[in-house]
């Protein structure tokens, strides 16, 4: 078997983009498939995940609207953000639930 590695953007197109990549994974290796292709997220692993997501680009540095450019497209926040909007909300709440957890030690 061959490793390999691949990136997928962070956009609307990322799920649909994931669930091809996994198809073709399954494909290559000959695992049979399944009729739904990509495993569906509850809305709390959704949350967590975009929770992680923001304050990992937090930490690096990136700016508020730059969070929303990552979870939910450029196109997305060209079209939707405002400075007192439902985008910059969602980010802040994310930030605030992810700063208000005690790390977990993974080791």
């Amino acid at each position: 078997m061959i490793n390999v590695a691949l990136a997928i953007q962070s956009d609307e197109f990322a799920q649909r983009r994931l669930a091809y990549v996994s198809l073709f994974l399954r494909e290559r290796d000959g695992t049979p498939k399944r009729n739904n292709i990509a495993k569906k997220h509850s809305r709390a692993e959704q949350i967590h995940r975009a929770m992680l997501q923001v304050l990992d680009g937090e930490r690096a540095g990136a700016t508020q609207r730059a969070l929303a450019c990552a979870l939910y497209g450029l196109r997305r926040v060209a079209e939707n953000w405002t400075p007192h909007g439902d985008m910059l909300g969602r980010v802040r709440y994310l930030l605030k639930r992810g700063r208000s957890r005690p790390p977990r030690n993974l080791t």
